[in-house]
């Protein structure tokens, strides 16, 4: 199973390439391409979103079948187990395919920097007090 933990290993042997034939990209969008640390909230949010709301919809469709079919909302339970089953098979796909795509992109985007680095000058650092005009109150 791909989880957040182990997408930091992953890559598509493009940036051993990268490394010999193009350099390396500057520190600021090289921050920009490297995972979230493990954060444990995360991890379990995205497996409610992708294995437990399914479930949930699996069982309660099976739920709603039977109300429809007049029979009690529990009759069959093989059926609420089959179809939480093939919904959290769903929900798992789907998170396996939104993962490799992100990856994916980003290897696409790292790609293009290196390969145009001109276009993407590292942005000059600002201090707040450059920032914030003078604040003068109205009372």
């Amino acid at each position: 199973m791909l989880g957040l933990a182990s997408l930091a290993n992953v890559s598509f042997g493009f940036a051993e390439m990268a490394d010999e034939k193009y350099g390396t990209l500057p520190p600021y969008y090289e921050k920009l391409f490297t995972p979230e640390p493990f954060n444990e909230h995360r991890l379990f949010m995205r497996r409610f979103y992708f294995w437990g709301f399914p479930a949930l919809i699996g069982a309660a469709s099976a739920c709603l079948t039977n109300y429809f079919m007049r029979k009690p909302a529990f009759s069959g339970i093989q059926k609420h187990f089959v179809s939480a089953a093939v919904c959290v098979a769903l929900g798992e796909a789907t998170m396996r395919y939104a993962d490799h795509r992100s990856m994916e992109r980003d290897a696409v985007l790292r790609r293009y920097i290196l390969l145009h680095p001109e276009d993407f000058p590292e942005p000059e650092r600002k201090k707040y007090r450059d920032v914030l005009e003078p604040w003068i109150p109205v009372r």
